[in-house]
């Protein structure tokens, strides 16, 4: 994996925009950083229909071992691939009302969750995840270190939080004291859903990419201290 080469911080602080108690200050701290993914999670669905339930689940178990071959050979460990159950539903007919009518067939799905390491490899994977059974394929590209990359931004949005407020509090003449509160949830008020429309950093996760271009993961944090 590989970070971009500067990390984009930013902080806002809010005054009337978050209600706070006479002597405090309420501060977000922002940390992004642009990274690289390095992985591609793939999810390999394989459902097939028939009104004979020994041929449906035959065919399942075919496309599912075949799905399962190439999946296993992306994994670099055991760890990188999920199995899941099986599943077997009746499906029936309807009229316009959405009442049943009659039997219509068996349905049977499992579903293959893979890891692929490799990304050099993802259009052979592609072509031989299609050629090898029919299959619902669906990807998204990732970093494999996330979860460590988010708890380093934390911390330093953290310090921009604190960084802030301390230039405020000196600007007024004041210190700053302990931190109070700390959240990594927006409050909910809204006035401050008003004040985020202003520029301030988005409170959601951006959709899972689907193409290998740099993305930015970023960590807010709510902070409140008290003014001495």
């Amino acid at each position: 994996m590989r970070f971009q080469n500067f990390i984009l911080l930013t902080a806002v602080l809010v005054l009337a925009a978050v209600p706070a108690r006479a002597g405090e200050v309420v501060v977000t701290g922002y940390a992004v950083r642009l990274v690289t993914p390095d992985i591609v999670n793939w999810t390999i669905n394989v459902n097939t229909d028939n009104p004979d339930l020994v041929a449906a689940k035959q065919d399942n178990d075919r496309r599912f071992q075949a799905a399962l071959a190439v999946a296993g050979g992306m994994a670099a460990t055991p760890e990188d691939i999920e199995t899941g159950p099986v599943w077997i539903d009746r499906q029936y007919t309807r009229n316009e009302y959405g009442g049943i009518r009659a039997f219509s067939h068996f349905s049977v799905r499992r579903t293959i969750k893979a890891r692929q390491r490799d990304l050099a490899r993802f259009e052979v994977t592609m072509n031989e995840l299609i050629n090898s059974a029919e299959v619902e394929l669906h990807f998204a590209y990732a970093v494999s270190a996330e979860d460590s990359l988010r708890s380093e931004l934390r911390l330093e949005a953290l310090d921009v939080a604190r960084a802030k407020a301390e230039a405020m509090a000196t600007r007024l003449g004041q210190k700053l004291g302990r931190a109070v509160s700390i959240s990594e949830f927006a409050p909910a008020t809204n006035e401050f859903r008003s004040f985020r429309g202003m520029g301030a950093p988005p409170p959601y996760p951006a959709p899972e990419p689907t193409s290998p271009e740099k993305r930015s993961i970023g960590e807010n944090v709510y902070v409140t201290f008290e003014m001495k």
